[in-house]
């Protein structure tokens, strides 16, 4: 009788036997298992290592996500969690925050990660230049001008009297020189004054002051308007600036023989004494002429008298009376 002693790996009467070490199924994780004498090989699946395919393979190891990604390792995969800003697999990806066209009004987007900045068109600001500057906010306008806001500008209404940019400018409504007759312009907001010669009137001095308005001639004198005077030019009889002078035309004394004068408009009166007669009692009245003396007397004529002197015979004062003769 005799007994084999088998060699590792086989087994029967006669050693005719592989043992197969795979039997127990040593490879894990779903290995396959190759059988050798006295030896086995496992072959893994993908993701996994180790003689007995015990070890899951790390394929995080590798650091396989990019821009600080975390990485998950799974079996025979990873799975990478991007952080803010980037995606893809392996977060490789930066995110074009602009894509989206966030930046208003015409904005221009530079990317960031996990952000964006908007440089805003001049007249616009805020994150995404969604607010129109109002360039009225300063009150640019002067002088109670109304500001109209535009995109990056403004523009001035200005009240009534004001002009400029700004309203700055006070227009001189006396640049046109509206007074007349040399009157004097004050100018104001959106008017003038005209402060007139002497003499002058009206918005712009230009009616001349009727000063014979006021008739100041007296005694039916004419007045002639001249500027900022008069002239008066008097009826014959008067004198004076307003003819307010009777002239007396007795002043002269043109009454004759002791006459006297009374003044009148323009003329005189002489009144005579007796026995003078004429315009200026220049006529010694000749009382001869009526030939009072009778009976042949000579007249002499004396002043508002005469005197008769009689013929031999007649006597009285006219020789009215003859005398009686006593012949002895």
């Amino acid at each position: 009788m005799y007994s084999c002693t088998c060699a590792p790996g086989y087994t029967g009467v006669h050693c005719e036997t592989d043992i197969d070490e795979c039997a127990s199924n040593p490879c894990r994780n779903g290995g396959t298992c190759t059988d050798g004498v006295n030896s086995y090989t496992c072959v893994c699946r993908p993701g996994f290592t180790g003689t007995h395919c015990e070890t899951d393979v790390n394929e995080c190891a590798s650091n396989p996500c990019l821009n600080n990604g975390t990485c998950t390792d799974g079996v025979n995969s990873y799975t990478c969690a991007c952080g803010s800003g980037f995606n893809g697999t392996h977060c490789e990806i930066d995110i074009d925050e602009c894509a989206s066209n966030p930046c208003h009004n015409g904005g221009t987007c530079s990317d960031g990660v996990n952000t964006y900045t908007c440089v805003c068109r001049p007249g616009f600001t805020g994150t995404r230049c969604e607010t129109d500057i109002n360039e009225c906010g300063s009150n640019p306008c002067q002088n109670g001008g109304t500001c109209t806001d535009g995109v990056n500008s403004y523009t001035c209404v200005c009240r009534p009297g004001f002009t400029g940019t700004h309203c700055e400018t006070d227009i001189n409504e006396c640049a046109s020189n509206p007074c007349l007759n040399n009157g004097t312009c004050l100018d104001g907001v959106n008017s003038y004054t005209c402060v007139c010669r002497s003499g002058f009137t009206g918005t712009h001095c230009e009616t001349d002051i009727n000063e014979c308005g006021s008739n100041p001639c007296l005694n039916g004198g004419a007045c002639s308007d001249r500027i900022n005077s008069y002239t008066c030019a008097c009826r014959p009889g008067f004198n004076g600036t307003h003819c307010e002078t009777d002239i007396n035309e007795c002043a002269s004394s043109p009454c004759l023989n002791n006459g006297t004068c009374y003044d009148g408009v323009n003329r005189y009166t002489c009144r005579c004494r007796p026995g003078f007669a004429g315009t200026h009692c220049e006529i010694d009245i000749n009382e001869c002429a009526s030939n009072p003396c009778r009976n042949g007397g000579t007249c002499t004529d004396g002043v508002n008298s005469y005197t008769c002197v009689c013929r031999p015979g007649f006597a009285g004062t006219r020789c009215q009376t003859g005398k009686l003769e006593i012949f002895q």
